[in-house]
């Protein structure tokens, strides 16, 4: 993600230790996150310092095998409702990748010899699934 954002110079890209506030107010930390240039150019210099008030246009959560799918499918469904355009779950455990999209639509990937895209969102980001074989 980070080195299609370099090339493409789109957005920011974040990482598991950036979090943020949520318009429900949740503070969430996803282990992967970008946001558009547009909309963080938004977000004010001393905001940025700290959590900021943004939803990211786009997130990425593991699942480790201690994790409960019921659980994080629903904090998958909060981001979508708190304003992410897409969001996806990785399970690297199974080789599985959850797709979810604002407006609702969920696709499964099961396998990964495939390569998953970033759609409209992320256009010309692709993440070849092999690489996160366990």
């Amino acid at each position: 993600l980070a080195n299609w954002n370099i090339e493409k110079n789109l957005g920011k890209t974040f990482d598991s230790s950036t979090g943020f506030i949520l318009p429900n107010k949740a503070i969430r930390s996803p282990d992967a996150a970008w946001i558009s240039k547009q909309r963080f150019n938004k977000i004010p210099i001393e905001e940025r310092k700290k959590f900021p008030n943004i939803c990211p246009d786009f997130i990425i959560e593991l699942m480790s095998p201690s994790d409960s799918f019921i659980s994080l499918n629903e904090k998958m469904h909060e981001w979508i409702e708190n304003g992410c355009l897409l969001a996806w779950l990785v399970s690297p455990g199974d080789e599985k990748v959850y797709i979810y999209r604002k407006g609702g639509s969920k696709d499964e990937l099961t396998g990964f010899n495939k390569t998953v895209l970033g759609e409209s969102i992320l256009q010309g980001f692709e993440l070849q699934l092999s690489l996160l074989r366990v």
